[in-house]
């Protein structure tokens, strides 16, 4: 069987990826990669090409200020003032872009 896999480099999706090709079933992986490129990191922890990548592996942001800032450059790199309103409410030209109807992920 051919299987399509989202996030086939995620935390999920590199575990199952293997399963399935053991099972027998071809595998197509598609993956966004958005947070692939993530350089941030503390303490230790190895963040970029590692499952950790799709996650914030800062702990203590409440106790450690260079936690807090770190956590905060991140975030910012997203530029959300260019995807949300001053409401917090996603800019209606973006929200536009998203599929109608059948053409949904959820509407399988």
């Amino acid at each position: 069987m051919r299987i399509l896999v989202t996030g086939h480099n995620g935390y999920i999706g590199s575990v199952l990826v293997p399963v399935l090709e053991h099972a027998g079933h071809e595998v197509i992986g598609l993956d966004s990669a958005l947070f692939a490129p993530c350089t941030f990191g503390s303490d230790g922890h190895k963040v970029e090409g590692f499952w950790r990548s799709h996650q914030v592996p800062l702990a203590g942001i409440h106790e450690n200020p260079a936690h807090l800032k770190q956590l905060e450059d991140w975030l910012r790199s997203y530029k959300p003032e260019e995807l949300f309103d001053a409401t917090g409410k996603l800019m209606p030209e973006l929200k536009a872009l998203a599929p109608k109807g059948t053409r949904r992920m959820s509407a399988n």
